[in-house]
Order: structure tokens, then sequence, then C-alpha cells
């Protein structure tokens, strides 16, 4: 009797929580960047083995005007659909990094950009301009990483999605805008210790490696409210290997920093 009265309790208390940030958010107004815009931002876009993904997301995201440049980046030939042209677009084929570093390969492809700002995109996500523009605002006055997936990695507990908004300290790629000057410094200093486990795990827990750089580097990861996207086909991903979380727990026990 007890258990299910402290039960009801904490499910109470999360609805509140979940119910005080949705109507905050829907009286906030909407984000957005004010033109004319500072800073260029440029998108690398992972596609493996969903091409048909592509056929959905790139009408829209060649739409935005807040998007300067896209590269698809393609890691199996015989997926790489490079049908869709756009002044915007740029098709890669990525074959070789893709076998040796899975999805990390994203952070290579950076070099790819020209752009002042970088927005990592998985295949099966479409953000919306709104939650770029959140993001954008974001980065302009932090040297920062901004996207709407909050997580919790720590050594005591491992990997885990915490239910308090404000226990997140992680961004992961799915979505994730930065500035291309930190990726650059992380490429440096950062991915050449991470290297031999990105490699071992094939690209599994690069978006924890990359804000585990950031916490060295004193600082934190800024998750968006404006949580708005459209999620396309995501079967087949890192998640549905059965040991994508253990090891995504085993790296934050063993890699990132102790807090500050």
């Amino acid at each position: 009797m007890l258990l299910q009265s402290i039960t009801a309790l904490i499910i109470g208390f999360v609805a509140i929580v979940l119910i005080v940030s949705n109507t905050t958010l829907l009286l906030s107004p909407t984000p957005r960047i004010l033109e004319p815009r500072e800073h260029t931002v440029g998108v690398i876009l992972l596609n493996y083995k969903r091409p048909h993904n592509l056929r959905e997301s790139l009408p829209i995201l060649s739409s935005y005007s807040c998007i300067d440049k896209i590269v698809v980046s393609h890691g199996h030939p015989e997926h790489a659909d490079t049908s869709f042209r756009h002044d915007k677009v740029r098709h890669i084929m990525d074959f070789a990094n893709n076998e040796r570093y899975g999805g990390a390969r994203r952070f290579l492809n950076v070099r790819e950009l020209d752009t002042d700002f970088v927005l990592f995109l998985d295949d099966d996500m479409v953000p919306s301009e709104p939650l770029l523009a959140e993001m954008y605002n974001v980065i302009l006055t932090r040297d920062t990483l901004a996207g709407p997936f909050g997580r919790s990695c720590t050594r005591s507990h491992g990997y885990s999605n915490p239910l308090i908004f404000g226990s997140y300290n992680v961004s992961l790629t799915g979505i994730l805008m930065c500035r291309r000057s930190f990726v650059m410094e992380y490429l440096r200093r950062g991915f050449p210790r991470y290297e031999k486990w990105l490699v071992d795990h094939h690209g599994n827990c690069e978006d924890l490696s990359l804000n585990a750089f950031l916490h060295e580097e004193g600082r934190r990861p800024y998750v968006a409210r404006w949580t708005r996207y459209h999620e396309l086909d995501g079967s087949q991903g890192y998640h549905s290997n059965s040991d994508h979380y253990r090891v995504r727990s085993d790296f934050c026990r063993r890699h990132f920093p102790l807090s500050k």
C-alpha cells in the first residue's frame, strides 16, 4: 500500500512537471532567427541503409531559409541514393569511414563544410524551423551543443533517460547544432582519445564522446525546449542492437568526465 502511494506521488509529480513545462512552452513566443543572419548553417546528414528517408527529408531541409548547405554522407554503396538534386545539397561517398567508424564519421564529414555552424542529423529526423531557430539562437551566444534529445551520462549511473528535465547532461546527435570550430577542436584534441572505442564499437557513443569533450572544457550542453520535429523510418538503427544501451553505459562509466 505504501509502495503504491509513493508510486502515485511520483507519477503525479512528473505529470505536474510535464504540464508546467508544456504550458510554459505554449505561452512562449515561437523561436525565430533574426534576419539578416549573422552565421551560416551547414547540415551533415548520414545515410546508411534508409535512402527512402532522404526522399522525404531533403525537399524539406533544402526549403528552409536558415540552412545554407547540406552534405549527405552515404555509407553503403547499395543504398547511396543521389537522385535528389538542389543547389544546397552535395552527396559524398564515405564508405571507408563508415566501415571503420560507423556513425562517428559524421564528425570527419564536417571538413566538407565551410559554414559557421553545423547541424548533425540522423536520416530519420526532420527538425522544425522553430527548433532550428532555438538551437541557432543558443549557439549565437554560447559555444556549446544544442539539441532536443537530452540524456544522462555519469560514471556512477551509466547511461539513462531521466524523467526530470534538469538532470540531463548530454545532448544526442539525432538533432544537434554547434559551432563548426568546436567540432574541429574536438577532432584535434578529443577524437584521438576516443578513436579506439569508436572503432571497436563501430561508432556507438560518438555523441557521448563529443559531450564528454564539452564537459572537459567546463561547459554543458543545452537541451532545447522547442522539441518539434518529424520522425521518419527509424528501423534497424543503432538502438536496435541488443547491447546498444549496455555499451553506452560502459562508455559513461569509463570515459565520461567526473562532475566539476
